[in-house]
């Protein structure tokens, strides 16, 4: 079981990513990082034809993932990697394996109700 812990992120707290667990998806070990990369990303889905808050949501899932009972929820691959490469994501600096990352991730078929954290 993993520790989960209380924050405050300032791209993720209006969706409810209030409480997750480091280090996240991508090694960051803070919230302070996690905000730091999140910047960058959510300037660039900002002009993706996917809904803001939907691109916003899968974000912050990957960044900040929802902790519950010691479990880190994952966003589901399907939409991982609709927002990585509809919103051009891997095409950021550093960021060009971000599909590779989507693949480790629950299908929603396989996953289940609650198993991973879907676009709306």
């Amino acid at each position: 079981m993993i520790a989960c812990q209380t924050i405050q992120s300032k791209h993720c707290a209006k969706y409810g990513f209030n409480v997750t667990t480091f280090p996240n998806y991508l090694g960051h070990t803070s919230v302070e990082l996690a905000d730091i990369n999140l910047g960058t990303i959510l300037e660039q889905i900002k002009f993706c034809t996917i809904e803001r808050t939907r691109s916003q949501l899968i974000a912050c899932a990957i960044h900040v993932p929802i902790c519950i009972e010691g479990k880190k929820i994952p966003p589901c691959m399907e939409d991982c990697k609709e927002v990585i490469t509809t919103c051009k994501v891997n095409q950021l600096p550093g960021l060009h394996m971000a599909e590779t990352l989507c693949g480790i991730f629950p299908s929603k078929v396989t996953a289940g109700n609650g198993g991973c954290i879907s676009m709306p």
